[in-house]
């Protein structure tokens, strides 16, 4: 009889990330300027994803992905409750999060195969307009699943 061989998907899903909450009063794009700026990143607006703003850089060298995406975005929702064509359906503006669990932050940094975070928060709390910056443990999160973004 043939061997058994057994794939254990717990290996491929192990996170290799640091995850760093800002808290600021700039829009992303000034926070991406300053970051790329203080910590000599080429972050770039890459897309919306749903209705959250992603800047990435990729440091082929270091081989790291460096994503800074906002926590905050907007939906809007048809309310199609009229069936006259004289009005216009209603619509609403739904505000939503990223990571419901830390509503008071503004954007996330994520860094894939970070190798080194010892300068990172001093750097970002430099930034004018930054109120606060600190790692979170991505491992207690709930939502952690929204910070896959490829």
């Amino acid at each position: 009889m043939g061997t058994v061989h057994k794939l254990v998907l717990d290996d491929f899903l192990e996170d290799n990330f640091e995850l760093f909450a800002i808290h600021t009063t700039l829009d992303l794009y000034r926070v991406a300027y300053f970051l790329n700026r203080n910590l000599k990143l080429h972050l770039k607006y890459k897309q919306d994803i749903d209705s959250f703003e992603l800047f990435e850089y990729e440091n082929e060298q270091q081989q790291s992905i460096w994503n800074l995406v906002s926590n905050t975005g907007e939906r809007i929702v048809t309310n199609n409750t009229t069936d006259t064509l004289i009005f216009e359906p209603e619509t609403t503006r739904i505000r939503t999060y990223l990571i419901p669990e830390h509503k008071n932050i503004d954007c996330f940094l994520k860094i894939e195969n970070c190798q080194h975070n010892n300068n990172i928060i001093s750097k970002i709390s430099k930034i004018p307009g930054v109120i606060t910056a600190f790692v979170i443990n991505a491992n207690q999160l709930k939502s952690k699943n929204n910070l896959i973004f490829h």
